[in-house]
């Protein structure tokens, strides 16, 4: 019962992790994007 518990809390973890590295590489994109609109409208 304990091991099913942390094999849950260790899922969990890795879905938390892979949503935060999903939103900073969005974050990132963003700004890449956002630096080439203004670098090409110069």
């Amino acid at each position: 019962m304990f091991l099913n518990r942390q094999k849950q809390v260790l899922t969990l973890n890795i879905q938390i992790f892979l949503l935060i590295i999903l939103s900073l590489s969005a974050d990132f994109n963003t700004v890449g994007y956002s630096s080439t609109n203004r670098s090409s409208s110069f």
